[in-house]
C-alpha cells in the first residue's frame, strides 16, 4: 500500500504530513523525502514530521524517526513528532520512544514531551 506525503511549510517549520501505512515497503520513501528536506539549501530548522493519518507502523518506521531525530539534533536543527491519539502514538509509547523523541499529541502542543 503507498504512503500518503505531503510537504507543507506553515509557521516556520516545514511539515511532513504521512498518511497510510509506514512499514518496510513505505520507509525508503519517507527516508528519501526526509533526506532531501535535509539538504535543502538552506535547510530548514525546524521540520515537523506528521503522524496522525498514519493507521500502522512498523520497527523500520520506528527506525526512520529514530534517525531522522538523531541527525537532526546533530546539525543542529529541531525535529518534532507529531503523534495525535491513534496507532503511531500506541507504538511510541509501548517501545519507549515517545519519551525519547520530540513528540507531542497535537500541532497545537508547545513542548516536546520526552528529550527534546
Amino acid at each position: 500500500m503507498p504512503i500518503g506525503l505531503e510537504t507543507v511549510e506553515r509557521e516556520g517549520a516545514l511539515r511532513l504530513v504521512l498518511s497510510g501505512e509506514l512499514d518496510f515497503s513505505t520507509a525508503a520513501e519517507v527516508e528519501a523525502r526526509l533526506l532531501a528536506i535535509e539538504v535543502d539549501d538552506p535547510s530548514p530548522p525546524h521540520v515537523v514530521v506528521d503522524l496522525r493519518a498514519l493507521r500502522f507502523i512498523d520497527s523500520t518506521g520506528l527506525s526512520l524517526l529514530v534517525n531522522a531525530y538523531n541527525r537532526a539534533r546533530a546539525a543542529g536543527r529541531r525535529l518534532t513528532i507529531v503523534s495525535g491519539r491513534g496507532p503511531a502514538r500506541r507504538i511510541l509509547e509501548t517501545t519507549g520512544l515517545l519519551d525519547r523523541l520530540g513528540v507531542v499529541e497535537d500541532e497545537g502542543d508547545e513542548r516536546p514531551q520526552g528529550a527534546g
